[in-house]
């Protein structure tokens, strides 16, 4: 209720001769606090995540996590929590418990559940990495999600030299003809899974300029 309650104990003892003397008790009892808050429920790490209190009739805080992760002053009202990066294959969750008391000691305990998804491996392999041009060259993408997840249920995005190419799973591209000197280009894989979480892979293709009959 957010206020004390009293209640008026009587006691009435009436000895053998029929006597009767009566005493009156006053005991208060004290508000329990309640203890409520959010926070988002899924994230990749590394990530630093914010609380929202909505707890009642308390004037104090304690905030913890099972695993242990770092929490930015655990005895204030809001703390942010730091999760770091899930480098494991199955998702990590984390149980973010909060316990408020009032003034009177009185204390309520609310817990709240954090899913932090692993960072996916995205990797791929090219067919060539040096030719002459013009170099067809096929990349072949090995990425994992890792938690159990087919690599289809991913996005991705292919670059040449920060140039965005595509957004399929392969990918197939021929390097023109170079008159002159070497040109080398950087090819990037980027990978999302379905829960957001981003790597990258990298590689370097160098086409060689044809030779000159004279």
């Amino acid at each position: 209720s957010g206020t004390s309650d009293f209640y008026d104990i009587n006691l009435l003892v009436t000895d053998t001769n029929g006597c009767t003397s009566t005493a009156t008790y006053n005991v208060e009892l004290f508000t329990r606090s309640i203890s409520s808050f959010t926070i988002d429920s899924v994230s990749c790490g590394p990530d630093t995540l914010s609380t929202t209190n909505n707890t009642l009739y308390a004037t104090s805080y304690n905030w913890s996590s099972t695993p242990t992760v770092p929490i930015v002053s655990p005895t204030d009202f809001e703390p942010n929590i730091i999760f770091p990066e899930n480098t494991a294959n199955t998702a990590i969750v984390y149980t973010i418990t909060l316990i408020a008391t009032t003034s009177n000691g009185c204390a309520d305990t609310t817990t709240e559940l954090v899913t932090i998804y692993p960072t996916p491996l995205v990797s791929f392999n090219a067919s060539n990495t040096i030719g002459c041009g013009p170099l067809t060259v096929n990349f072949t993408n090995t990425s994992d999600p890792y938690n159990s997840e087919d690599t289809t249920t991913m996005n991705f995005s292919w670059y040449i030299d920060g140039v965005l190419q595509t957004g399929t799973t392969n990918f197939n591209h021929i390097f023109p003809n170079i008159p002159e000197d070497t040109i080398c280009y950087t090819v990037i894989l980027v990978g999302t899974t379905q829960h957001g979480c981003i790597s990258s892979d990298t590689t370097i293709i160098c086409v060689y300029p044809d030779p000159i009959a004279e």
